[in-house]
């Protein structure tokens, strides 16, 4: 087991034995204690404070859930609500919009962007990816799921390689 692991271990204990004393030899002085909408406390001495606190009724408990980090997950040329109005197009003729505005071939629907969370969510080895920005193209090609029409839209890829470069619209080898 893990030194952090035994540290929260031996705290767990002594929370639920009530012994104060060893609750606080497992805290660093610069513990901070925060429940969302009452107070936050900062330091072992605010802390030691706390726990002695006459207005605390009962016998406490404690529990540890497992946190997920945050993954920022980017949409590529997201086709929202608002770009099909934008375009004056809905989900089934969105194609139409290339007619004005070539590149938007490259696109995507928001389901799309919600697959990538899901496979995200879905990841016990969701941890890999820590500190990573990662886009809703690259997801699909490592976890292998589409877009409605069956497309994996790599819209990061393409607005760089094809559109920033001046080349005309042309999504062969990007979807």
């Amino acid at each position: 087991m893990s030194r952090n692991k035994q540290t929260v271990q031996e705290y767990m204990d002594a929370f639920a034995r009530t012994d104060h004393a060893r609750v606080l030899s497992c805290l660093t002085d610069d513990v901070e204690w925060v429940v969302p909408g009452a107070f936050h406390t900062t330091g072992k001495a605010a802390f030691d404070k706390e726990v002695e606190n006459g207005a605390f009724v009962g016998s406490p408990t404690i529990s540890v859930a497992r946190k997920r980090v945050v993954r920022p997950v980017t949409p590529g040329w997201l086709r929202s609500e608002a770009m099909l109005e934008a375009y004056r197009v809905t989900e089934d003729n969105w194609r139409d919009a290339t007619a004005r505005s070539p590149h938007f071939a490259i696109s995507e629907s928001p389901a799309f962007v919600g697959r990538a969370v899901a496979a995200l969510a879905q990841d016990p080895n969701v941890s890999r990816w820590n500190g990573k920005s990662l886009s809703s193209g690259q997801l699909a090609k490592i976890y292998g799921f589409t877009d409605l029409d069956g497309s994996q839209p790599d819209a990061w890829r393409y607005v760089t390689e094809v559109q920033d470069a001046g080349k005309p619209a042309d999504v062969r080898g990007y979807p």
